[in-house]
């Protein structure tokens, strides 16, 4: 199959890695679904657009069941959401990942490529990191089990144009430039 058949579906394509992703893939002529709770700004023509929440299984499966490869994008990825609220953020991230790799299975998928943290391996990210370590583990079982193609992407702290407001490295240069002084508060908490 050539890649211009080829049909993705970038769940949380709303966001700024997913809609960033979808944006180069439209260019490259892969058939682009996004499937997100809110419709993405600057959404490509040629994209196909399913507005919809993870908890609708049915949205959820047809969206699967009519793609190649699946990125899997969705989920709670702010640290400090991820701390306030556990349970959702172990239901969001873990459940709906175990969901999304049974329907990959079901339709079979040739890839899901999903997007997890470089705090995996640190003790950095709180209840955040537990959650993207449980699915990356819950994806290297169904490879084990049922051979699962999968990629998985950890991130650092992401920036660019319509990066999240509360992205540190957003709230970092925002205040640089308000502020005429660079202050950064993390691990080794040094005004510059």
């Amino acid at each position: 199959m050539n890649k211009n058949n080829k049909r993705v579906l970038i769940i949380g394509g709303g966001g700024f890695i997913g809609s960033n992703i979808a944006k180069e893939l439209s260019k490259r002529n892969y058939k682009v679904t996004i499937f997100d709770k809110i419709k993405p700004k600057n959404l490509n023509k040629k994209n196909k657009i399913i507005v919809s929440d993870l908890k609708n299984k049915k949205n959820l499966e047809k969206a699967i069941k009519n793609s190649d490869i699946v990125y899997h994008f969705a989920g709670i990825a702010d640290i400090g959401e991820a701390m306030r609220d556990p349970i959702k953020t172990c239901e969001t991230n873990v459940l709906y990942t175990l969901i999304i790799l049974k329907l990959c299975i079901k339709y079979k998928i040739k890839r899901l490529i999903f997007a997890s943290t470089i705090y995996v391996h640190s003790e950095q990210g709180g209840f955040y990191r537990i959650s993207k370590q449980a699915s990356e583990l819950c994806i290297e079982e169904f490879n084990k089990r049922f051979n699962l193609n999968y990629s998985i992407l950890r991130f650092g702290t992401v920036y660019g144009p319509n990066a999240d407001k509360r992205n540190n490295l957003s709230k970092i240069i925002a205040d640089a430039i308000k502020y005429k002084k660079l202050n950064y508060s993390g691990g080794t908490s040094k005004a510059i």
